[in-house]
């Protein structure tokens, strides 16, 4: 087997400071993934909220008034979508959480 230049120094390296021999090295083996650090869920939007005026509506024949509303309602809502790999552009490229 034959073993590029920066893996025959690292092996030196290691060897000299004695950790060679007692932790085996496989530099043929899959890097390991690293977990990121958790990081907090970005800020929320506001939440706007609304009352809806008193107004003429059709039923049948006819209009009728409906009278305003008298507890505020919320106008838009938010979906938190976690982080994950989206493919984008022909590649795997991250999207960090958002709140769409």
């Amino acid at each position: 087997m034959i073993r590029s230049g920066v893996s025959v120094a690292t092996l030196m390296t290691l060897a000299a400071i004695g950790t060679a021999s007692a932790q085996p090295i496989d530099l043929l083996a899959p890097p390991v993934a690293i977990p990121l650090p958790n990081r907090a869920p970005p800020m929320q939007p506001t939440v706007t909220y609304a009352l809806l005026p008193g107004h003429w509506q059709l039923q049948g024949a006819q209009y009728v008034w409906v009278l305003p509303e008298t507890t505020p309602r919320p106008v838009t809502y938010w979906r938190f979508v976690e982080g994950q790999n989206v493919w984008r552009g022909g590649e795997w490229v991250w999207a960090p959480a958002h709140y769409e």
